[in-house]
Order: structure tokens, then sequence, then C-alpha cells
């Protein structure tokens, strides 16, 4: 089985032999050198930098790593896929290869060597990012993006390049002809599939949103994990299928079984997070195309008119819970038997009372249909009492966007930036109309008449209990 210490001994010979490379010493020293110069100029007075290089200090660690990662890709598939013929060519590891160690330790010690190599190099770009961040740039400084950036974006790109390169070389056992496919592979990620298909080729996250802010963090991690665990898993497949296609000896049953059992169950984890990255795209779009259904079907549906909102609101966590009274007048020329309202499809109704007597309501999506106790008459008015709690869905906002746009890449010079309609977190929370936060009279968006909008001007209440710290921000007064 494997032997930590076998594995570190072919890892610390490894990084010796890169160390020693011209190749990987020219590299390096271009490399930063290169972003030594593009720091220079975005975050002191030399150039006149974006104002995104002055309003988010996560850019500088996401703009260096960024393009180092574009670079280290190309770089590593050539390091990664010349351990073969450097092997057999130069005898460069004639006396570990000789040793009686398991192809396991073998491949996974060489991958450790390569990978602590690269990680080197982000640590200097890094350090030399970060004394510009914190000594020259307007910029306050924080550890966090520098550590996370890392881990989001360095390490899958690496394992999986590195996986690739050595599975092709197993496979092909041709160097130019591995570099050949990989590095067309590399160009038609980078500018063909990258963007397409929600970034799900996308291995170097090139056009993954991956901006970071000080306030929410990023904006989707659980997507971005997603993601990136799909490359990661991949590679470490890819590396355990090369111990099987090593051509030694292999010293060990176990090892093979191991390696075996890696290979299958690090495949399919990586092919289901991939499924797991796309499924929400198509049932968003299934979720609003219903909607959008459901508002045509009852746009007809006479609304009272709202006067007036009386409106409790507690925070709680990523949660909300809300006590919402609705004054309501019958301008129409009939009496109102119900009522539509249209509330956060995330957001579930407790109770609906008038008068102080419970009613009857209908819940679908985002639409909740009352039924009242007595109808509505004609100028008469009356008040609803809605209770309801939950998370919000940002799938109901803004359905008059279609989804070519809403799931379009939001790029800011070189950075991507995850869409956020509503935000409820610990420590922040911003809501707009859109995300129907609180009931609204009527339904929204219908595609027949999509200019015919509702505007209620009534009077309103707000009330809002939410952690210690936190700043409560309306309109009004």
């Amino acid at each position: 089985m494997l032997s930590l210490h076998n594995i570190w001994t072919v890892a610390r010979f490894e990084m010796k032999t890169l160390l020693r490379s011209w190749f990987f010493r020219i590299f390096a020293g271009l490399a930063v050198i290169g972003l030594f110069v593009l720091n220079l100029l975005l975050l002191t007075n030399v150039g006149n930098s974006p104002w995104i290089f002055r309003g988010l200090p996560a850019s500088v660690p996401y703009l260096n790593l960024s393009l180092l990662n574009v670079v280290q890709a190309v770089i590593a598939v050539f390091l990664a896929s010349d351990f073969l013929k450097r092997d057999k060519k130069l005898d460069t590891t004639e006396v570990v290869y000789m040793r009686s160690m398991t192809n396991g330790d073998y491949v996974f010690g060489k991958t450790l060597g390569i990978f602590l190599v690269f990680l080197g190099l982000n640590v200097v770009v890094l350090v030399v990012a970060g004394v510009f961040h914190a000594a020259f740039s307007d910029l306050p400084f924080g550890i966090k993006p520098y550590v996370y950036y890392p881990l989001l974006i360095s390490l899958p790109t690496l394992f999986y390049v590195f996986g690739l390169a050595f599975l092709l070389m197993s496979l092909i056992r041709n160097q130019a002809v591995t570099f050949v496919v990989l590095l067309g592979y590399i160009g038609l990620t980078l500018f063909v599939l990258g963007g397409k298909v929600h970034q799900l080729f996308d291995y170097i996250s090139f056009n993954v949103p991956l901006m970071y802010s000080d306030f929410i963090g990023f904006g989707n991690i659980g997507k971005i994990l997603v993601h990136r665990g799909v490359y990661f898993c991949l590679g470490v497949s890819f590396i355990a299928a090369t111990v099987l296609l090593l051509r030694r000896l292999p010293q060990s049953v176990g090892m093979v079984r191991l390696a075996a059992v890696l290979t299958v169950a690090f495949f399919v984890a990586g092919v289901v997070l991939g499924v797991l990255h796309l499924r929400p795209f198509f049932t968003q779009r299934e979720v609003r195309k219903e909607m959008t259904e459901l508002n045509t079907s009852l746009a007809k549906v006479p609304r009272p008119t709202p006067v007036g909102m009386r409106l409790k609101v507690e925070h709680r966590g990523e949660q909300l819970r809300g006590i919402a009274t609705l004054a309501l007048r019958n301008d129409t020329q009939e009496p109102l038997a119900r009522v539509v309202l249209a509330l956060n499809p995330g957001l579930q109704v407790e109770r609906v009372e008038q008068g102080g007597r419970p009613l009857t309501s209908t819940r679908r999506r985002h639409l909740v249909e009352v039924m009242l106790a007595e109808p509505l008459p004609v100028q008469g008015q009356d008040s609803l009492r809605i209770s309801y709690h939950g998370a919000i869905d940002e799938a109901v906002c803004y359905l008059d966007v279609d989804n070519a746009q809403r799931e379009g890449l939001y790029r800011v010079a070189l950075f991507n930036i995850d869409k956020r309609h509503a935000l409820v977190g610990k420590r922040y929370v911003l809501l707009t109309p859109e995300a129907l936060w609180y009931p609204r009279v009527g339904v929204t968006y219908t595609p027949q008449e999509p200019a015919v909008v509702a505007q209620d001007f009534a009077r309103f209440e707000l009330e809002v209990t939410t952690a210690p710290g936190l700043e409560v921000i309306s309109q009004g007064e």
C-alpha cells in the first residue's frame, strides 16, 4: 500500500529536478516580473487604474492568480507530461525507480513534487501582490482572499492538468502528440468552450464568477465549490488511472485495487458534480416559465387597490419572518370574492386573516389566491393580515429578462462577478421589490402585456428586527 516516506522521497527528488530546470526558472521569473510590473501600474500612482482596483480589495489577488493560472496551466502541461520521457531518456529518477515501492508511491510522489513547486510559485506571486496591496494601494488589506483564491483557482486546475497530462502521456506515449492534443484542448477551452454551457468546461476558471466581497463573501460559494470540485475530482481520477497504466511492476495488489477504486470513485464524483452544476440552471428555467404562465392565467382577475401596508419583518440569519397587514379598496366595477397576492415562493404562508378570521388560501409558486370571507363591495375597504416565513428564492426576480441575458456573464475588466438579485445573510441584507419579500396585490410580469405594470402608491409602515450591529435603511421617513 501507500508509503508516506516513499511518496515524500519521490516528491523531494522531483522538486529538486524541476527547480534545476531552466525551463521552469525562466517561466517563473517571467511570471513574477510580469505581475510585478502589472501591480506597479495598477496599484500605485505610476499608472491610471480602473475603478474596480480602487473599490474591491479582492481584485488584487484575484487578478494575479487568474492571470498566473492561465499561464501555469500551459506550463504544467509541459512539465507534467515530461516525466515519463525524462525518466527514460535522462535516467533522472533511476535511483528512485529501482527501489521497492508501489506505482502509487511513485505517481503520487511525482504529483506532489510538481504541485509543491507550482504552489511555491503561487505563494511568491501572492506575496508580491500582497506587498503592493498593503504598502501602496488605497484598498484595505484582508488575508481571506489570499487564502481562498489559491484553493479555488490554482488547486483544481493544477490537479486536473497534472492528471490529464499523466493519463494522455500513458495512453499516447508520445510527448509531441500529447503536447499538441493538450495545447489544442487548452486553446479550445480558453477561447471557445470556456463561457459555454454555464462555464462547465472552464477548468481554468477564467469565466467563473469568483469576485469576493467583504460584505457577503463570494456571490454563490456553493456553486463555486461544485464547479471547482468537478475538476479536482477528475484530476484525482486521472492520476489514479495513471497508477494503473504505468509500465512498471505494481509491487502491490492492494495498491492496484485502491487505484482502481479511486479512479472510478473520483470520476463518478466529478460527473455527479457536473450534473449538480448544470441542474439548477435548467430547473430555474422551468420554474420561471411556470411562473410566467401562472401570471398569464390570472392576469385578468380583478384586483383591489392597496391603500396602505403595515409591515413587520424579523431577520434571522438567512431567514425572514414577516407579518403584513394590507389595507385594500375595491375600485373595480363588481364585488370581489378573491384576491390574488404575489409573494416570493421561498416564503411559506403561515396564515391569512380578515378581521381576525382565518381565510382559505391556495399557493401556486409565487401566487397566493385568497378567498375572502365576504365579497368586498364596490368602493368598500377591508384589510388582510398575512403571516409568512422562509428564505428568498431568486428565481422569481425579473421574469421579464430572458434566460440568455440573465445567465450570461457579468464581466468587469478581467473579473467575473456573480449575479445576485436578493441577499439575505447574517451580516448583510439587500432586498428590492423584485424579490417579492412582502406581499403585493396582483400578478407580476406577463408576456402578453409586458408594458402593463401595476404601480401601488400606498402608505407603508415598516418595522424591522435584526441582529445587533446591523443598520436598517429603507426609503421614506
